[in-house]
This record gives structure tokens, sequence and C-alpha cells, in this order.
């Protein structure tokens, strides 16, 4: 059969071990991704790489977005 990484906190199971050690970092509070450009920090990589486009966006108004100064394009 399949192998099951279990945690020991909750007993909840996950068939890759990556997926166990990201699931513990909800009981352990560990935020080990952080971001360079305000020191917040985050649980998961994804969450990071969603918050830094904040930043790009705020250095870069022609990316595309729209701001307050300028209507958005088509």
């Amino acid at each position: 059969g399949e192998r099951l990484y279990r945690c020991i906190e909750c007993a909840e199971s996950f068939p890759q071990k990556a997926s166990l050690e990201e699931h513990q970092r909800r009981h352990t509070q560990q935020r080990p991704f952080q971001c360079n450009g305000c020191s917040k920090s985050f649980r998961h990589r994804q969450s990071l790489n969603h918050h830094q486009k904040v930043h790009a966006a705020a250095r870069s108004p022609a990316a595309g977005l729209p701001t307050r100064d300028r209507e958005p394009g088509p």
C-alpha cells in the first residue's frame, strides 16, 4: 500500500513527507519564508510569492495594475 506520513499533533496523514512538513508549520507557528522587502514572514512559499507581488506592483504602477492616479487599461 501507499506509505502515509502522519502528523503527531493531530494524526492527519499525508502521502508525501514534504506535505506533512508544510502541515506541521500550523502547529509550530514556524514561518521560514521571509520577505526581503519588509521582513514579514510566511508559513508557505506560495504566500511569500503572492506577498512579493504587492511590493512589485508598488514599485511599478505601469505593470498593468490600476492605481488611484490612473484609469485601468483596456
